[in-house]
C-alpha cells in the first residue's frame, strides 16, 4: 500500500538535510591538525612557509591541495627566559606537524588585539618540526639502549644510564674560558693512532699508575710534575 508523505514530513526532511549541510560546511572550515612540509624558513624571524600535506574537499566533491601558509611560527624546546634551548637546523622539505589555534595569534605575536575572529583557521598555524613519516634508525637504537641520542649527519652523542658515547668521523674539541676538569672514580684511558700532544705553562699528573706509550708522545711546559 502506497503511503502519502505529508508536507510536514517533507519540510522536516528538508530542514534535516539543510542542517546536515550546514554542519558539514562548518566542519570544513574548522582546522585542527595536519602534517606539513617546510618550503622556506626565515632564521631571523624564525617563521616558515609551510605546505600542508593534505587535500581540501570542495562542495562539488573534488579535492585540491591546500594553499601554502606563510609566517608560521616554528616550535623549539626552550625556556629559562630563552637562555636554555635545544635547537636544530630547519631545511626545505623537512616534515612537520601543523596545529591550528582556536583564536588568532595576533596578540601572541605583537601584543596587539586581533582584528579578526577566525577560529581554527589555517592562518592560525604553528609548526612543530620533526614529524616525519619515515622511521629514524636512531630512535630504534635509543629505545633498545634506553638512551638519549643527539645526532647530526653521521655524528651522534648517546647518553645512557652508565656511559656517554661520542661517535664521529671528525674532531672532538673542548674549549673553556677558565678550566676543564676531568675526574674519574676508576681509570682514564687515552688511545690514539697518531700523536698525543699536551702544551701548557704547567702540567701536573697525579695517579697511582701512569702509563704513557706511543710512537710519538710530546709533553711540554715550563713545569711538568708527574707523581
Amino acid at each position: 500500500m502506497h503511503r502519502e508523505i505529508d508536507r510536514g514530513e517533507i519540510m522536516y526532511q528538508e530542514f534535516t538535510q539543510e542542517l546536515k549541510n550546514l554542519i558539514e560546511t562548518t566542519q570544513q572550515n574548522i582546522h585542527t591538525v595536519l602534517p606539513g612540509k617546510i618550503v622556506k624558513f626565515d632564521t631571523d624571524k624564525q617563521r616558515a612557509q609551510v605546505s600542508p600535506t593534505a587535500k581540501f574537499l570542495k562542495p562539488d566533491g573534488t579535492k585540491i591541495d591546500y594553499p601554502d601558509i606563510f609566517e608560521v611560527p616554528v616550535f623549539f624546546i626552550q625556556g629559562f627566559g630563552q637562555k636554555a634551548i635545544i635547537t636544530h637546523a630547519v631545511k626545505p622539505d623537512d616534515e612537520c606537524l601543523l596545529f591550528f589555534f582556536e583564536q588568532s595569534l595576533d596578540q601572541w605575536r605583537t601584543k596587539a588585539e586581533s582584528e579578526t575572529d577566525l577560529r581554527f583557521d589555517i592562518s592560525n598555524a604553528v609548526a612543530v618540526a620533526g614529524f616525519f613519516a619515515e622511521p629514524n634508525p636512531h630512535i630504534k637504537r635509543a629505545c633498545e639502549n634506553e638512551s638519549i641520542i643527539i645526532q647530526l649527519n653521521d655524528t651522534f652523542v648517546e647518553l645512557s644510564a652508565d656511559k656517554i658515547e661520542i661517535h664521529t668521523d671528525g674532531d672532538v674539541c673542548e674549549e673553556a674560558a677558565i678550566n676543564i676538569n676531568i675526574k674519574a672514580g676508576a681509570n682514564i684511558t687515552v688511545e690514539a693512532a697518531g700523536n698525543v700532544g699536551v702544551t701548557a705553562n704547567s702540567v701536573a699528573v697525579s695517579a697511582n699508575s701512569v702509563n704513557v706509550s706511543g710512537s710519538s708522545v710530546n709533553v711540554s711546559g715550563s713545569t711538568i710534575n708527574l707523581n
